[in-house]
């Protein structure tokens, strides 16, 4: 009679291929870019098409504001093996200190980092702060752009915005 155990280096195999292709199809259904308009919310991410990078918003230190004890949190890209790791920081001088945080690329090819109390800040309150601005913009004079205007984490691990050509970029921001 034949023992019916599969082996064990044939079960490691078969574990592997089982949880590379399980990796790979998390990986598959993410993100790696917004265009004109769109938000990246906190508890979202952008990820390189690699899965190296990830962009999004992490907690920083509590801070003491009018003798009351505050969260922060910065929006930056990390390696997506360790969060550890941060590598760039958009947002290290002015921390977001309100309860609700979203990155927005308006039409004008501009990072904005919003905060605010209400967690529907994006939807027409007035109760929204601007933290911190990429400043840039698309220049329109004589200029026709035909693509959409886009925000795209490389597999480098550089922020873009392009639109036809680059905008800017976080390469020429490091932390």
């Amino acid at each position: 009679m034949r023992n019916s155990e599969c082996p064990p280096p044939f079960f490691a195999f078969l574990l592997v291929i089982f949880i590379s292709t399980f990796l790979l199809s998390l990986s598959h259904g993410l993100r790696d870019s917004i265009g004109e308009n769109q938000i990246l919310r906190d508890g979202d991410t952008l990820v390189s098409e690699s899965g190296i990078f990830v962009l999004g918003f992490f907690n920083g230190n509590n801070i003491n504001i009018e003798g009351r004890t505050t969260k922060t949190m910065y929006l930056g890209l990390w390696y997506n093996f360790s969060t550890d790791t941060v590598v760039w920081v958009a947002n290290r001088e002015n921390p977001i200190t309100k309860s609700f945080a979203a990155l927005q690329l308006n039409e004008k090819g501009c990072l904005n980092i919003l905060q605010s109390k209400n967690p529907n800040m994006i939807n027409g309150t007035n109760d929204v702060d601007v933290v911190w601005s990429s400043n840039s913009r698309i220049l329109v004079e004589n200029t026709k752009f035909t693509n959409q205007t886009v925000a795209k984490l490389s597999n480098s691990g550089n922020l873009r915005v392009t639109n036809g050509g680059l905008i800017w970029h976080s390469f020429d921001y490091p932390t």
